[in-house]
Parts: C-alpha cells; sequence; structure tokens
C-alpha cells in the first residue's frame, strides 16, 4: 500500500506538532532509497524518515536505527553539507497532493542566512526527495535525477528550476459539498471505486473500495446509476474519511491471521475479509509499525529469491557431476573385459599389420572358444594397442574406490541442498530466511559480510531469530519441528533428551520431528502417526500419496564427524506409511512457535 492523501494529511498534522521546530544534527542514508534526518529537540531527539522505495514510499518518525554503509553515499554527503545544523521551521504541503515541503533556516558559507528546502514527492516509482533553494527554487540536488530523455516536462537536475509535478485536476476532499459531489460523480461513467479515484485527489484505491463496501454498494456499480439513498450513504462513508483526518483518531493497521500487516489507514478497513484491526495511538507509529514489517517482507522475499536460483543453480550442477560419475563407474565396470582383451591381443601380436582397425581372434576365456573381433587404433603399433586395453584395466582397477568416495560424498552434498531449498521454500519470515543464508554462508557457498566484532563471545547453539514449529498431538503430547538444517540439529542434538522420540521421511530431504517425552513414558501409536505426519508433510514427499518415515529414540541419532547441519545416521529404528495431509497437520498446529506447551 502506497500513503495515499488522506493519511499525509494526517501525518502532515502530526509531523508539525511533534517537529516544530528542530535542529538537524546528523543525516544518515541507510539505503539507496532511504534518508534519515535525526531532529533535536529540547529534552529529545526524533528520527524522521523519507524514502522513495519504488513500492513503500513514505515519509514518518521512526524508531528504527537501519544500517549505514562503511562510507556515506554522495547525496548524503550534500545533505549534511547543507542541512546539518540547520533548523527545520516550517513544514507545507501544496494542496492535498502526496508531496511534503520540509522548510530550513540555514546560513551560507559567508554567514548570510538562506532558506533550504527538503521536497519528498511519493509517487510510486517516480518518487523522489529533492534539496532546493527556498528563494529562486533553484535545485540544489536530488536523490534522483530526472534528465530530458526520462521526461519532457520537467527535469531534476542540479542548477535547474525546480518545476512542480503537474496538478491532477481532481476535488480536494477538504473542501468538497455534498451537492457538488453528487453532481460531478454522477459524470464519470466508470464502476463506483474507479470514479471515486477519478474525481477525489488523494483517493487510493483501498480506500475507495473501503467506501463503496461502507456504502453498502456494489463495487460495479456505475456511479451515473445510483440513487438519491445510494449517493446519500456514499456521502456519508466519506464524510467519516474525512472526519479521520483530524486530531482524537485512532489509526488502525490490518493484521493476516498470522499477524502480517496487510494495510493501513486512518479507518479501519472492513472490507479486508478475516482481517483484524490493531490501532495505534499515532499515524507515525502505525506507519512505522506497518513499513518495518513490510519492508521485512520485501526483504525477505528479495533474498529468498537469491538464494532460490542460488540452490537450483548448485543442485543442477551437482547433478551433472553425479550423472558423470555415474557414467564413470558404469565404464569402470569393463574393467576385465579390458584386461582379456588385452591379453588376447598380446598372444596375437604377430598377427596384426600396422594400419589394422580390427581384428578376429579366438576368445581362449570363453568356454566355447568362440572368435572375437578386437577393436584396434590404426594409427598405434600393435603393441600400443595392446598397452592401451591394459592402462585402461589399470585406471578402472585403481580409480573406482576413490570415484565411489567422491560419488557418495556428492550424494550427500546433493541431499543437503535439497533439504536446504525445502526449508527456503517454507520460510515465510525474514529470521527464517536469514538463518538459511548464515548457514550456506558457513557452509561456504555464499559470502557473508562480517559487521560483528573479532572478540565478539561466540553464540550458543542455538536456532537464533526464530523457533521450531510447536504442534500438539491427540494424547497431548509435544512435537516439535525444524525449519531448517540448523533447526534440525539444535532439536536433535542439543534440546531433546536422549528418550525422546526422532523421525525424520526415510531416504528424502526434511525436516527433523521430536516428540517430548517425560522419564519412563511411551507415547501411544496415535502419537507416534501423528509425529509422523508431521514428518512426511515437512519434507520433499509433501505431495506424495504415501510417505515411509523412520523413527528411534534420540539416543540412536549421531552425527558423523565433519557432515553438513542437519545432517545425521542413525540405528534400531521402525518406518511407519502415512499420507501427508495438510487439513491434518493444521489441526495439530499449537497456537505459537518454540517448545511452548507444557511437558507431559
Amino acid at each position: 500500500m502506497t500513503m495515499d492523501g488522506f493519511v499525509i494529511t494526517a501525518l502532515h498534522k502530526e509531523l508539525e506538532k511533534e517537529l516544530l521546530p528542530a535542529r538537524v544534527s546528523r543525516i544518515y542514508q541507510p539505503s539507496p532509497h532511504d534518508i534519515l534526518l535525526y531532529l533535536r529537540r529540547p529534552g529529545k531527539t526524533l528520527k524522521l524518515l523519507l524514502s522513495i522505495h519504488p513500492r513503500l514510499a513514505r515519509v514518518h518518525l521512526t524508531r528504527t536505527e537501519g544500517e549505514n554503509p562503511p562510507s556515506p553515499p554522495r547525496f548524503c554527503l550534500f545533505l549534511r553539507k547543507y542541512l546539518e545544523g540547520s533548523q527545520l521551521v516550517a513544514i507545507n504541503r501544496p494542496h492535498f497532493e502526496r508531496i511534503l515541503e520540509f522548510c530550513f533556516r540555514a546560513r551560507t558559507e559567508l554567514g548570510e542566512p538562506e532558506q533550504r528546502i527538503l521536497t519528498l514527492e511519493i509517487m510510486g516509482k517516480n518518487s523522489n526527495i529533492i534539496l532546493r533553494r527556498g528563494e529562486s527554487g533553484q535545485i540544489y540536488d536530488s536523490l534522483r535525477h530526472v534528465t530530458p530523455a526520462m521526461s519532457r516536462y520537467r527535469q531534476i537536475l542540479p542548477g535547474q528550476p525546480y518545476v512542480p509535478p503537474p496538478a491532477q485536476g481532481k476535488m480536494d476532499p477538504r473542501q468538497v459539498q455534498e451537492l457538488s459531489f453528487y453532481s460531478a460523480l454522477q459524470k464519470i461513467k466508470q464502476p463506483l471505486p474507479q470514479a471515486l479515484i477519478q474525481l477525489l485527489a488523494g483517493l487510493s484505491p483501498l480506500l475507495a473500495r473501503e467506501l463503496v463496501y461502507r456504502a453498502d454498494l456494489d463495487p460495479a456499480a456505475l456511479s451515473e446509476e445510483l440513487s438519491r439513498e445510494e449517493l446519500g450513504a456514499l456521502w456519508e462513508a466519506f464524510s467519516q474519511l474525512v472526519g479521520a483526518m483530524g486530531e482524537g483518531k485512532r489509526p488502525t493497521v490490518m493484521l493476516d491471521g498470522e499477524g502480517n500487516p496487510l494495510a493501513f489507514s486512518l479507518l479501519p478497513l472492513r472490507h479486508i475479509a478475516g482481517a483484524r484491526a490493531l490501532s495505534f495511538a499515532s499515524i507515525n507509529e502505525a506507519a512505522d509499525f506497518y513499513y518495518q514489517h513490510r519492508e521485512r517482507q520485501e526483504m525477505a522475499a528479495n533474498l529468498k529469491e537469491k538464494l532460490q536460483a542460488l540452490l537450483i543453480r548448485e543442485i543442477k550442477k551437482l547433478e551433472k557431476t553425479i550423472d558423470r560419475q555415474v557414467a564413470a563407474l558404469q565404464a569402470m565396470e569393463k574393467g576385465e573385459e579390458y584386461r582379456r582383451l588385452g591379453e588376447l591381443l598380446t598372444a596375437n601380436l604377430y598377427r596384426v599389420t600396422p594400419g589394422d582397425r580390427e581384428i578376429t581372434v579366438t576368445d581362449y576365456y570363453s568356454p566355447g572358444g568362440e572368435s572375437i573381433k578386437i577393436p584396434l587404433d590404426p594409427s598405434l603399433s600393435p603393441a600400443a594397442n595392446a598397452q592401451r586395453f591394459f592402462q585402461k584395466y589399470r585406471k578402472a582397477s585403481t580409480g573406482r574406490p576413490h570415484l565411489e568416495k567422491q560419488l557418495a560424498h556428492n550424494k550427500d552434498e546433493l541431499t543437503y541442498l535439497e533439504s536446504a531449498h525445502l526449508a527456503l521454500a517454507d520460510a515465510a519470515s525474514w529470521a527464517e530466511v536469514q538463518e538459511i543464508q548464515r548457514e550456506l554462508a558457513a557452509q561456504g557457498y555464499i559470502k557473508e559480510e562480517r559487521r560483528e566484532s573479532p572478540r565478539a563471545p561466540k553464540q550458543e547453539p542455538a536456532a537464533a531469530g526464530s523457533r521450531p514449529l510447536a504442534y500438539r498431538s491427540r494424547d497431548g503430547f509435544t512435537i516439535l519441528v525444524g525449519k531448517n538444517n540448523r533447526q534440525n540439529d539444535y532439536l536433535t542434538r542439543h534440546l531433546a533428551n536422549k528418550e525422546d522420540y526422532w523421525f525424520h521421511a526415510k531416504d528424502i530431504p526434511g525436516s527433523h520431528v521430536i516428540i517430548r517425552c517425560p522419564p519412563q513414558t511411551q507415547p501411544p501409536a496415535s502419537t507416534l502417526e501423528d509425529a509422523a505426519l508431521l514428518a512426511a508433510y515437512h519434507s520433499k514427499g509433501r505431495s506424495a500419496s504415501r510417505v515411509a518415515v523412520d523413527y528411534t529414540r534420540v539416543k540412536n541419532v549421531r552425527k558423523p564427524r565433519g557432515a553438513r547441519p542437519g545432517m545425521v545416521i542413525y540405528e534400531d529404528y521402525k518406518t511407519i506409511i502415512v499420507t501427508p495431509s495438510r487439513e491434518r497437520v493444521e489441526k495439530l498446529l499449537f497456537p505459537g512457535e518454540g517448545d511452548t506447551p507444557a511437558d507431559n
């Protein structure tokens, strides 16, 4: 969701109240599209975030610090030169546009007073942050440069005069009258949401749908077909929205069933089915909460896509290597045949004429003494042809153990990569994706920037960030499921007791599953079946009709020296055949993550 004109109006009022006047103490640029101003007021310092993110452009006070690059970008250095130490004296908003102008009182290098204006234009992918001289409007610089090749109407370049975006010619919601609202709306021959967007400045598609929903109207209805009563209901909904821009209102963030933010607005968005409303004391707090979570979701999605491409590339490369090694082993199975051909050729060297391409000899090794044709290389001498067969025999004899060892290693590596890819596909949060990134970095697949001090204490072997999934069996036993390989190691090697039960899908990548068992307790068959169901569902066999799942006591599971995360061997196990079912798994899910249910 982008910031609409109604949200910006409420933000404008809050920012004027919170920030005027304030002195600029520090300026940072934590990302290519974000500027963070530290504004000092008596007794406190406030952080103002201005962002031109193509999907999350915004402005609001924030509590987050952000990670700054090692060296400040060019525009950040420029803002520090022209704004640090200046005083914020006014915040202007042109005609209900998605534009805010922050006016600063500064001094030139000669000590003369000068007004400087930092303009934020929130226009989707065309958003921009522009610093200009107040009196002349001359542009100092901008975060995005707009050249004549990019726009004929307005160029945003250093030294050019500032030209505001073209006016949209829509009605200002703060000034529209009821009768003019009716007449103008009925002239637009569009379905209601589109007609409202075309009529009113600053109205987003989200708010347009909400107004239609609150008026209990059909979104597909044409505005020109509305009765007077229907127009009145729409005006009433619109009036509530305009009233929400005033002080004393509690803005709302809409959350889905898992607590993820869907949208935020000045009013609860009733048209979003199944969502619950979370109220905030101020629009700045609501915006900070919403965009902080949305930015993490964006970062998680981008990182997840990058890691998936890496894993798919490594898996395909390893599969090709395994295919070549299998073919080489199959060729090595002919080693004895090469020795036999070499000996038969050696016994018949006197019959070979240089330049022959084959020779037919009697096979003394066959019971019937049949004739056999031996292929020859005409460029080699008869003796060299015989030696060629013996060389192939020696290569097959001596290279086979090494190749078999390499093949086994590569198959284990493929299993590991497939398990990492499976965990990444199920990763939903930024913390979960980061865990997999750290794991792949630790295994040498990617390079990870180290920001920690070299003297930082070593972390405990725990699943940092997210926690394992927690389930409750039909009999009340706690069942834990690892979300990735590092969590699998943590569950099996550190969290589980020796008498707990361990489950894993047989011969395919998947999660480690643990049944927590109090001392001298044997879980019933139904609990064993529930755990097997979870192991099958959280594995590569999720879509299969039948999945074999091995289980044993944790004391029978061990990790070989040097094995990849999540890789173990086990003994003294039994096998259950189950059919993965999403519906059955959801019935077992405990409300919350981690080892939260009480032990039995």
